[in-house]
């Protein structure tokens, strides 16, 4: 396909849709897999991840077969347009099933429904109709997994999560008023968001779940709606694909299911027949996802007429709506396929529960949709190294079933399950590979248990195992306390590791979240690289652009070389730094692109880009950092002199809040709970407390370049452009101690300071250059170490550099143009936040170098 600088780029809202439908990608994936066929291709890959109902081709193929023996296809009546909507006949023909099946509270007559090409097309027409930009549409979690998608792919409405996770079950009546509450938190945590919640989207019978909401429950989400002026609009596809069985929760028998459209009006608590509306398809009861037919059921005229209009984008085809036209005016025919179906349906999920119980696979009991949500949690923390499969530990194990097992699943993460480790199993598609399938999964999953757990996951927690005996020193009269552990404490001066691979300088090092095994760096090459420093069984890997003499492959380090995992590539310029979140899934990067780029560690794909238009940053963006209870907050520092906060889990793309009081350009972030603490080039350090709205600025005096707070958050380490760093008190703005030397200099450009060996020790980089400092050291990057206590400088260690590499490259300075250095090291970063055993350094030379211990 052709691409370069002469092709148009799409839209941004365009491209913003290659960011989601993380199952289309995961889908594509497995189609390219053999796929299973009992005579061409037993071992293929069996997939029960599409919701595809196969139980009633039979039926269906004779039923078809006889309708078209009477049809004039001579006529023309299939290749001509048709009514937009199809025959007048076929809503009819709906709304006469409607009452006969759904239990309306008032007749459904013709005029209320809509008809389109699937209920796809509905629920992106229905964001489109019942919310404005911006504004928002509740659906409860788990859900189905495509709803974020058909929701904001292009009417720029916002999807609000409801987490039911601390809900035993949202489906039993007993816990509604959890379930209301836990709607009410959503509710009012959107507003504060400054996202208006205009509707609730429900999914009843549940995908994935296989569940039914009871009509008491369903009673209450009605008046919550009727509280809170919002419409409430029911997903009821899987309406007719409802059974008995002995499956029981607690003795109980499961509820039946009741539409939405039984609710009768209740004044009092704001309910009312217009605002409730219902989704239909045939998709799925019917199985004839190949019609492309989805009914819209709604007593409301105006939004009826309104959506009117849209429907010339989703016609109907002539063929499809004659035939199931014809088939729903039988309605003994439709009578004999719904009692076939649901037997058949009842019989295939008994024989799936038996043979899940038979392998020991979880599973959560149903008794409506056409699949089963299995719960492999047990199975998350056992085998799999990041390098060899993507994604998170879900998606690992998905890729591992996939791959190994040949069975492919739907991720529960993909339906916003906040239980980890579920997947959909749909059972109605491969029925005569069902035990093979199952047989494959429970081979495979007693083959990762057998693994030791993953010793490579950034989401596993593994403990320092220090030994020696503990002195705590104070400084009374500064309030500084400094842990050391004898024998373990001396600086860390041997380069362990280079992580080869930018053609440029590297600008931004970070560990990922403890226990810190990899390692991302960002360079001027536009590039974001993810490495394990520890592993050096990888050939050597250079880029092909690297300035040097000497043939790739040839070139030999002195110190080994860690192993390159992962590139990212979506920067249009300079990457200048890097932070990752706490649960190792994702990190945000900044820099000459004036957006803030959020990307999923897995796949290597931006999930977000926040700003590059009128509400970003106008200029290049400095520093990152996340924030909020569960990293949902990105904030961002730049050259336009502002902070801005992002809502990393909303779909807006205006910033919460602008932090615009500095003078000059943000150089530096840290934050802590709801402060931020941001440094600028005017000389001062700004914290915020961005619930209080409060802000106090202490005053440097110099340009400051790196900022680091404590663990304790009590203290701030600054570094600034008069060759200082400041150990600074935060309650009382008091300078507590100053490193420097006569060696040491940083007037010109942004040269990182860090806090190192459990706080031992203040570590900064160097922007001197060949023929300066001391004579011992000219040649090569430095690194310098002050004791933290005394503030005497305890260690000066060069950096090599690797054969084949200049060292000599153009960097930014503080005015924002670009110098000639050679041998700076301008950004570091120490693992664990400065309480590892182990830091990593970066510069001019292209190469980041790691120190300590693998």
């Amino acid at each position: 396909m052709a691409s370069g600088k002469h092709v148009v780029e799409p839209s941004s809202r365009a491209l913003a849709n290659l960011e989601s439908g993380g199952f289309i990608d995961l889908e594509n994936e497995a189609g390219k897999l053999p796929q299973y066929d009992s005579a061409t291709c037993p071992d293929g890959v069996i997939d029960l991840s599409g919701a595809i109902n196969g139980l009633m081709d039979d039926v269906l193929a004779e039923e078809m077969d006889q309708f078209s023996k009477t049809y004039e296809f001579a006529k023309g009546m299939t290749t001509r347009y048709g009514d937009v909507m199809g025959p007048k006949e076929l809503a009819k023909a709906m709304s006469s099933f409607i009452n006969r099946y759904f239990g309306s509270s008032r007749p459904v007559t013709s005029n209320d429904i809509l008809v389109t090409n699937g209920v796809t097309s509905l629920i992106d027409m229905m964001a489109f109709g019942m919310c404005d930009p911006g504004e928002g549409i509740m659906v409860i979690t788990p859900t189905y997994m495509m709803f974020p998608h058909d929701i904001c792919a292009r009417a720029g409405v916002s999807l609000i999560k409801v987490n039911t996770e601390p809900i035993e079950s949202q489906f039993d009546e007993q816990f509604a008023p959890l379930l209301i509450k836990a709607m009410s938190r959503a509710h009012a945590a959107a507003l504060k968001d400054g996202v208006v919640p205009k509707a609730l989207l429900l999914c009843n019978p549940s995908n994935p779940c296989g569940r039914t909401y009871p009509r008491t429950t369903l009673i209450d989400i009605a008046r919550f709606c009727g509280r809170k002026d919002m419409h409430l609009l029911s997903d009821e596809i899987y309406a007719m694909s409802t059974f008995t069985t002995a499956a029981e929760t607690d003795g109980q028998a499961l509820p039946s299911f009741t539409s939405v459209l039984s609710i009768q009006d209740d004044l009092p608590h704001g309910v009312f027949a217009e605002n409730i509306h219902c989704m239909y398809g045939a998709s799925k009861d019917f199985g004839c996802g190949g019609l492309r037919l989805g009914f819209l059921v709604t007593r409301n005229e105006l939004l009826w007429r309104s959506l009117r209009r849209l429907v010339l984008f989703t016609w109907v085809s002539s063929f499809s709506t004659a035939f199931f036209t014809h088939f729903l005016l039988d309605e003994e025919a439709v009578g004999r396929y719904l009692k076939t179906y649901r037997q058949r349906l009842q019989a295939q999920y008994v024989v799936t529960a038996q043979l899940l119980t038979k392998n020991g696979i979880p599973f959560v009991p149903a008794n409506s949709g056409v699949f089963i949500f299995i719960k492999l949690t047990d199975w998350l923390d056992h085998g799999e190294d990041l390098t060899r499969l993507a994604g998170s530990r879900k998606m690992r194990l998905c890729r591992n079933l996939l791959h190994e097992a040949g069975v492919f699943l739907s991720p529960g993460e993909l339906s916003l399950s906040t239980v980890p480790g579920c997947f959909r199993l749909v059972y109605t598609n491969k029925r005569e590979a069902m035990p093979i399938a199952i047989k494959r999964l429970a081979t495979a999953l007693e083959e990762i248990k057998q693994r030791p757990r993953s010793q490579f996951s950034w989401s596993a927690m593994s403990g320092l195992d220090i030994k020696g005996t503990m002195n705590v020193e104070e400084d009374i009269t500064r309030n500084i306390v400094h842990f050391s552990i004898s024998g373990l404490m001396s600086f860390p001066d041997r380069p362990v590791a280079h992580l080869l691979g930018p053609n440029g300088p590297v600008h931004a090092v970070s560990y990922s979240a403890s226990p810190g095994t990899y390692i991302l760096t960002g360079s001027a090459d536009r590039n974001i690289r993810l490495y394990n420093p520890a592993s050096h069984d990888q050939p050597q890997r250079y880029s092909s652009a690297i300035n040097s003499n000497k043939p790739p492959g040839t070139i030999k380090a002195a110190v080994p070389e860690g192993r390159l995992i992962q590139t990212y590539a979506a920067h249009g310029y300079e990457v200048l730094d890097l932070s990752v979140s706490s649960d190792n899934e994702r990190f945000a990067s900044v820099g000459g692109d004036r957006a803030v780029f959020l990307w999923d560690v897995a796949t290597a794909k931006t999930i977000r880009r926040f700003g590059g238009n009128a509400h970003g940053h106008t200029a290049r963006v400095n520093c990152v950092s996340f924030a909020g209870d569960g990293d949902s907050l990105v904030i961002s520092g730049g050259f336009d002199t502002s902070v801005r906060v992002w809502d990393a889990k909303s779909n807006s793309a205006k910033p919460i809040q602008v932090l615009d009081e500095a003078k000059d350009a943000i150089t530096a972030l840290a934050v802590r709970d709801a402060e931020v603490i941001a440094g600028s080039v005017d000389g001062r350090v700004r914290s915020y407390d961005i619930r209080m709205g409060r802000c106090v600025t202490d005053v440097i005096g110099a340009s400051v370049t790196s900022l680091k707070l404590t663990r304790d958050g009590k203290a701030m380490l600054i570094g600034s452009l008069d060759s200082k760093i400041r150990l600074m008190d935060r309650e009382s703005g008091t300078c507590l101690k100053t490193y420097a030397d006569d060696g040491w200099r940083n007037e010109e450009l942004r040269v990182q300071a860090a806090l190192g060996s459990k706080e031992k020790y203040v570590i900064a980089g160097d922007e001197l250059t060949a023929g300066t400092g001391p004579a011992d050291l000219n040649g090569d990057g430095k690194i310098w170490a002050w004791d933290l206590l005394t503030g005497k400088l305890v260690a000066t260690v060069r950096v090599p550099c690797p054969d084949g590499f200049e060292p000599k490259k153009r960097m930014l300075g503080k005015d924002g143009k670009e110098k000639e250095r050679s041998n700076v090291i301008s950004c570091m970063a120490w693992r664990s936040d400065g309480w590892g055993d182990q830091f990593c350094v970066g510069g001019t030379s292209g190469v980041a170098t790691v120190f300590g211990s693998l």
